[in-house]
């Protein structure tokens, strides 16, 4: 029974498949140098026209400038190197602003803290009303159970006199 490659290749018999040589070793490997360095000087160039632009470096921006995948760039550590260092350098202040001097965005912060500091203030004090109101009520109740005869609690509580 042949095999089913075999088949569809009558001419080539899986004996002459696995037979490997050293030309067609050397052939590949030169084919793998080649495009290695093509995507290198690619790589490069991007890196190079980005930098004559002024435009952001990203290993995003090179990759799509290059034409090659992210992973092309982070597998090359020299390169990845190249494009961290060219990265823009953010200054950061070493002052901080002089008091007074807020930003709207502390501004409007602090407009809404005190606002929430408002209305915390009137629930408490809402909440203390309710709180005498409560004990005004209870104790109300305390005088109108002593105030009650007996027999009219025991009438009261007689479920058939209800």
């Amino acid at each position: 029974m042949q095999h089913r490659w075999s088949r569809r290749h009558p001419h080539r018999s899986p004996a002459a498949i696995a037979t490997v040589t050293q030309a067609s070793l050397d052939a590949l490997a030169a084919h793998t140098r080649k495009r290695r360095d093509t995507v290198r000087a690619r790589i490069e160039k991007a890196l190079r026209d980005l930098r004559k632009q002024n435009a952001d470096i990203t290993i995003s921006s090179v990759a799509r400038r290059a034409g090659v995948t992210r992973k092309s760039i982070y597998r090359r550590e020299d390169l990845l190197a190249l494009i961290h260092a060219h990265r823009p350098v953010v200054a950061v202040p070493d002052d901080p602003p002089p008091p007074g001097t807020e930003t709207s965005i502390v501004a409007a912060l602090r407009a809404r803290l005190t606002a929430k500091d408002t209305q915390i203030a009137e629930l408490r004090a809402a909440l203390r009303e309710r709180d005498r109101t409560i004990a005004t009520l209870h104790g109300e109740l305390e005088k109108r159970t002593e105030l009650r005869p007996a027999s009219a609690a025991v009438i009261a509580d007689d479920p058939c006199a209800r």
